[in-house]
């Protein structure tokens, strides 16, 4: 698996260095046509490294401890106001390109891709996430308000592969803007030969539609609300256990299907199958699928598919509280969101190592009573003091083992049916970085 992961970086970092050299493919991501004409001490590739390394102490501190470290590949320290003027430059979008391309390079290089009866198992979600609170990105993002005023707050969404915990896609937006209509858009980017899981707030006949006719059909299971539809809420009182339900679209459906250049009237059903699943409180959820084989896919068998839902959920909390997502470097909002995507990129990185590690740490464990898994928290203090040299070193492989090596040494149980009551709290408005009770800063 290290050699995979060899490759996998070696393409990644080139890719940035050939754009850096490419003067019309930089200029896709810059603010200005002009930027970067000019040799520098901090150009297109050293930025990018920098905003790569996860800036989670203050700029100052970061700044050297990254020079410190990249001393070998004969960098020339800069100074804190230098490094704000050149990122500046650079466009966000940039940071969203190279998490989805390393997204890509991970199925391209990787040969062991953890699938579910021959399929990945991908998951869409939303969360939202406080920013740094200034006029310019409140009146972008817009945020929340209170009887004291408003304040910056910003949603987003993440497409993540669960098995293999992977990151694919992430869109920051206005605290506003739908996450349906992401999902809408984000259709033709989940990965074929995949079954996507959806929680309660996105069944809509406009998403079972695209779904269905994509160029290629995507399987899917989504939770609904009981109430979603008349067929729904009178399958929900019915002591059926599974049923095929017809829905029809409304005229919003029939107009925002016209965008995606999809012609429907109301009278074009969809028929989808239908299933109760009993929780462990005793209440029952409704499951819509369009995967109607059931001996491949029985009702328990798509029970436990749908649980694996939770992963995503277990990630976003570790990405705001362990990478410390909502902690910028900046204030402005170009700034913001290179620091937004480049966390995902380190988390992803992060966690191919520890997949490196964990395939050790399954031979040391086999004869113990539970099974094991890499402690994210301690595992990415050690990540976080190497980050800037698995960019530069010319030793990766040799970086890589020994990051596998402390990786294999923060192990900790896997206690099956552990359970923690979720208790909802009403988080504080003011803060730049906000955690959980039992969080430790790592970084």
């Amino acid at each position: 698996m290290v050699n995979a992961n060899v490759a996998l970086l070696k393409e990644f970092i080139s890719t940035i260095k050939c754009v850096c050299m490419e003067r019309e493919l930089k200029q896709t991501f810059l603010n200005a046509p002009n930027d970067f004409s000019r040799k520098r001490k901090l150009d297109f590739s050293t930025v990018t490294f920098l905003v790569l390394n996860m800036l989670k102490k203050s700029l100052n501190t970061e700044l050297q401890y990254f020079f410190e470290q990249t001393v070998q590949a004969g960098l020339q320290p800069c100074s804190k106001s230098a490094f704000c003027q050149q990122r500046k430059k650079i466009n966000s979008e940039w940071f969203r390109f190279l998490l989805e391309y390393i997204a890509r390079l991970f199925y391209e290089q990787t040969t062991l891709v953890k699938q579910w009866k021959g399929y990945k198992i991908i998951s869409i979600d939303g969360s939202a996430a406080f920013l740094v609170d200034n006029k310019e990105v409140q009146e972008h993002y817009k945020g929340g308000n209170n009887q004291f005023g408003g304040y910056a707050l910003a949603r987003y969404m993440k497409m993540y592969d669960v098995l293999n915990g992977i990151t694919l896609k992430t869109q920051l937006m206005p605290f506003d803007g739908s996450e349906r209509l992401i999902s809408y858009n984000w259709v033709d980017a989940i990965p074929d030969n995949s079954i996507t899981l959806f929680d309660r707030g996105f069944p809509a006949y406009t998403l079972f539609f695209l779904m269905n006719n994509s160029e290629v059909e995507k399987p899917f299971v989504m939770r609904c609300k009981k109430d979603f539809t008349k067929a729904v809420e009178k399958f929900a009182a019915s002591e059926l256990n599974e049923d095929v339900l017809s829905f029809y679209p409304d005229d919003r459906a029939v107009s925002m299907l016209r965008t995606y250049h999809a012609i429907v009237n109301r009278t074009m059903v969809i028929r989808l199958r239908a299933i109760k699943i009993l929780l462990a409180d005793g209440s029952t959820e409704i499951l819509l699928t369009n995967l109607f084989d059931k001996k491949s896919f029985s009702n328990k068998q798509l029970a436990q598919l749908y649980r694996m839902r939770w992963m995503i959920e277990t990630d976003i909390g570790k990405e705001k509280n362990l990478f410390q997502l909502e902690n910028f470097s900046s204030h402005t909002r170009n700034s913001i969101e290179q620091d937004f995507y480049a966390t995902f990129i380190a988390a992803n990185i992060h966690h191919l190592i520890a997949r490196q590690a964990n395939k050790a740490v399954q031979q040391k464990i086999k004869n113990r009573k539970y099974q094991y898994q890499i402690n994210t928290s301690a595992s990415l203090a050690v990540f976080k003091k190497n980050l800037a040299k698995l960019y530069y070193t010319k030793k990766l492989k040799a970086l890589l083992l020994h990051l596998q090596n402390v990786f294999e040494e923060f192990i900790e149980p896997i206690r099956p049916g552990r359970k923690v009551v979720r208790i909802k709290r009403t988080r504080r408005r003011y803060g730049k970085h906000q955690t959980q009770i039992n969080y430790r800063n790592n970084l």
